[in-house]
């Protein structure tokens, strides 16, 4: 989300390995930065994770594991994929990306142009 735009949503049943981070983030990058030109603001990339749950496990015992790059997201498939080896049904994996909203330094900006955090979510299902 930038301000009240979805800049990337969406939920999707894939098989395990069919999902490429690299191109999640090259096309939430292109949409964010039209976004952000059109808001007259910029952005700073701030974090990323993932949540691996399944139906039959306790919100508790959920995986939240830390995706900053492509070598974050193995990881997040290893999870799935032991998941799987257990047995697990309906695994599901919420990927959420952090951005910084900052703004543009201009001498009419007012209060409600400051600084913001918005998450954007993507609902991956195994």
């Amino acid at each position: 989300m930038l301000g009240t735009t979805a800049i990337v949503e969406a939920s999707d049943f894939i098989r395990l390995g069919e999902f490429s981070y690299r191109q999640f983030e090259v096309l939430a990058i292109r949409k964010l930065t039209k976004a952000s030109a059109e808001a007259k603001t910029k952005f700073e990339w701030m974090s990323g994770k993932a949540v691996i749950s399944s139906k039959s496990t306790r919100i508790a015992d959920s995986l939240s594991i830390e995706v900053e790059d492509e070598y974050g997201w193995k990881k997040v498939e290893k999870g799935v994929e032991r998941w799987m080896l257990q047995s697990k049904n309906e695994i599901i994996v919420k990927l959420m990306i952090l951005y910084k909203r900052t703004r543009e330094t201009n001498v009419e900006s007012s209060d409600e142009d400051a600084l913001s955090s918005k998450k954007v979510p993507l609902l991956q299902c195994c």
